[in-house]
């Protein structure tokens, strides 16, 4: 350690004041003319001495820090919550909605990496689209500004682990291995033992063997996971969300930082859109479940639009994959889509290069129609960036990547929700402080599988009557997308987690938004078609 980072690390805190003390003691003996020269000069020799011994003092303290928590750090604790307190009284100019995390930060202390089997034996890749943000995560964090080395000054300590790439089995070392090597070396640490680990994060983003990792995570140590979806007695998970699809398929050309700095996605909200609903995916559930209405898709592909005059299948992007294994004889209600015209607009939508503006495509309509192959990431991609608003379909649980895919091409979420006051979709929402309530249009679920294409042509009308309303929301996701989407120029996904992190550690994380207010389409004049249709009449 070089001098002058010893002299950092000088243990003022605890009273010594050496410093002003020396200065003190050599200013007295130069203003006396009772000692000779030597006499100053031997003072000056015992003065260096002290300052040497001083010296070993403060850097033996600060070589026990990691060892050995202080009061004063246990008291520094609090700071922050102080500082958030003050931060919920300011509001964010320009859209009227108050960020209840700004001017926040949260001091950490991260362990060194290769510490762990589950770090140091593992893949550092980006293996799944959706699930592996611990991978960019630990990135991020390697040299971020609120990151400090000694612990005693921490309010939060992050153990980096790839648990995403230990569920894939990407990693040299067993899933078991890996998690006991983990806890035995934390238990070796006062800091993690003092609170039983309550102050330390970790990130769980992969669903393949999710009970065995809760198992050895147990119920203190904050856990970080895509969704809290059947881990409601897991108090100590909260939601940290998924990669984006852009964020997976440039993943190697993110820079040292983990940032993807080529993509200029100022360009995805000026896009000229030409497509009202974006919608596609596997045939997951299509069959409809009892256990999980919302996952009922099938009403809207057999339901036809009545409705020829607006002519809404125009508009529709709505295409769905079946399982594999599935027999395409089993669904003679549902069309397959043409094609020709599939395989041709797949060609010219993956051709368009991934990073720089995105130029016009050829506008591309799959109305309720089985694909006759799956596609890309960079097609889907392209598709909802052309699309006014992309549906909410859940899948396994109510979260869903499309929430970040939707906000990253800036096209406008639609969600369909069973309780309009404590739908488990909004627990999934709570995070980062994101205006959902602003942004996101919320119909029932009942309703939507009552009549789906009701819900299309509110949503066609909303387009042609409320372009106003349309871009105030767009502009609102381009605010805050960096909030809340990895390859975001400038993102601060990685600052929120640890701020929820944070919240969640003082008992002050919310679980639920307030609901965004419902769209009901049983009531008249529900919709501007509706009452443009009673004008007509």
């Amino acid at each position: 350690m070089r001098f002058t980072d010893e002299i950092k690390l000088w243990p003022t805190s605890r009273g010594l004041g050496c410093g002003s003390l020396i200065d003190d003691l050599l200013a007295r003996r130069k203003r006396t003319d009772k000692v000779s020269r030597a006499g100053f000069e031997m003072f000056q020799g015992a003065v260096g001495s002290v300052v040497a011994i001083l010296l070993i003092f403060g850097s033996v303290l600060a070589a026990q820090a990691e060892r050995r928590p202080s009061d004063f750090a246990a008291r520094s604790q609090w700071n922050s919550f102080d500082l958030l307190k003050a931060a919920e009284k300011d509001h964010v100019v320009g859209n009227g909605f108050q960020t209840h995390s700004a001017n926040v930060t949260v001091p950490f202390f991260m362990y060194e990496p290769d510490h762990f089997l589950a770090y140091s034996k593992c893949s550092k890749a980006i293996w799944s689209p959706k699930h592996t943000i611990d991978v960019l995560f630990v990135e991020r964090l390697q040299n971020h500004p609120w990151r400090t080395s000694q612990p005693q000054d921490a309010e939060l300590f992050v153990v980096p682990v790839l648990l995403s790439a230990l569920a894939l089995d990407r990693c040299n070392v067993s899933v078991s291995k890996g998690l006991i090597q983990m806890k035995e070396y934390l238990e070796r640490s006062p800091w993690y033992t003092r609170y039983k680990g309550r102050d330390h994060l970790v990130l769980m983003t992969q669903w393949q063997n999710r009970n065995v990792m809760l198992h050895h995570l147990g119920h203190t140590i904050l856990i970080g996971s895509y969704t809290r979806d059947t881990v409601a007695a897991y108090r100590n998970v909260f939601v940290v969300g998924f990669l984006d699809n852009y964020a997976a398929m440039t993943a190697e050309s993110r820079n040292a930082d983990g940032y993807f700095s080529k993509w200029n996605y100022a360009n995805s909200a000026k896009m000229p859109r030409t497509l009202v609903v974006r919608w596609m995916g596997l045939n997951r559930y299509f069959r409809g479940s009892a256990v999980l209405p919302r996952l009922n898709r099938k009403a809207l592909f057999t339901e036809r639009d009545a409705d020829t005059d607006y002519h809404v299948g125009d508009d529709l992007f709505l295409s769905v994959k079946l399982m594999e294994g599935e027999v395409r004889t089993q669904y003679p209600e549902i069309p397959d889509c043409n094609r020709t015209e599939f395989i041709t607009n797949l060609k010219i939508y993956e051709s368009i290069p991934l990073v720089g503006s995105s130029p016009r495509v050829p506008k591309w309509t799959a109305d309720r129609c089985i694909q006759p192959l799956g596609f890309s990431r960079v097609v889907a991609h392209r598709i909802t960036e052309i699309s006014h608003f992309s549906l909410l379909l859940a899948g396994d649980n109510p979260e869903s990547d499309t929430l970040y895919n939707s906000i990253a091409a800036r096209s406008i979420p639609v969600l369909f929700v069973e309780d309009e006051k404590h739908d488990f979709l909004y627990e999934c929402m709570a995070h980062f402080d994101f205006p959902w309530k602003d942004i996101a249009l919320v119909f029932s679920g009942p309703e939507f599988r009552e009549d789906p294409m009701r819900v299309i042509r509110y949503l066609r009308d909303m387009v042609q009557n409320e372009p106003e309303d349309l871009a105030r929301r767009v502009k609102l996701m381009d605010d805050h997308a960096r909030d809340l989407v990895w390859s975001e120029p400038g993102s601060r996904v990685h600052e929120k987690i640890l701020i929820d992190a944070w919240k969640l550690s003082k008992g002050n994380l919310s679980r639920s938004i307030e609901p965004p207010k419902m769209r009901s389409l049983k009531k008249p004049g529900a919709s501007p078609l509706s009452r443009d249709l009673q004008n007509r009449s």
